[in-house]
């Protein structure tokens, strides 16, 4: 049986750090969440029984991709100067949040940093700029459409 048509647009998801969001995505994709190092290990013994257990690691890489005219660079840059000049060194870790109000797609993380400043380049044509964070604690459901009928209406 089919799951009927669905869809989903950028302009329906919020890409949030510190209060900020982000705007003037450049090239695809605008953002990219991807969990750092596996979350579970095997390991085998030498009768060939095997155990698995929990890393524990909480940890992401988030890629954000703007236009080099994109005011949200101006944004990150501000944030990634002071994070540089803070002698706590915490002055650039933010929450962020991404949700898709299309769906089910979530992602938080209350401790989120500038890992890698974006490279620029300059032509004449409009480049895009990928700015690369480390989010901590992060939890991450990516269920697209799938869940909207098992997330309880207020």
């Amino acid at each position: 049986m089919s799951e009927g048509l669905k869809g989903t647009a950028l302009a329906a998801q919020t890409i949030n750090w510190g209060g900020h969001d982000f705007e003037g995505f450049g090239d695809d994709p605008a953002l990219t969440i991807e969990p750092v190092g596996d979350r579970f290990v095997f390991t085998e013994g030498a009768d060939g029984s095997a155990v698995r257990a929990a890393t524990g690691s909480k940890l992401f890489t988030v890629k954000i991709n703007l236009l080099q005219t994109s005011s949200s660079n101006a944004f990150a840059t501000a944030i990634h100067l002071a994070d540089l000049l803070d002698p706590n060194g915490i002055a650039g870790v933010l929450p962020f949040i991404w949700k898709d109000s299309l769906g089910a797609d979530l992602f938080f993380s209350p401790a989120m940093s500038i890992i890698k400043p974006t490279t620029v380049q300059r032509g004449n044509t409009v480049k895009s700029q990928e700015w690369e964070f480390r989010a901590a604690e992060g939890v991450l459901t990516a269920a697209g459409a799938g869940l909207l009928g098992l997330i309880p209406s207020p």
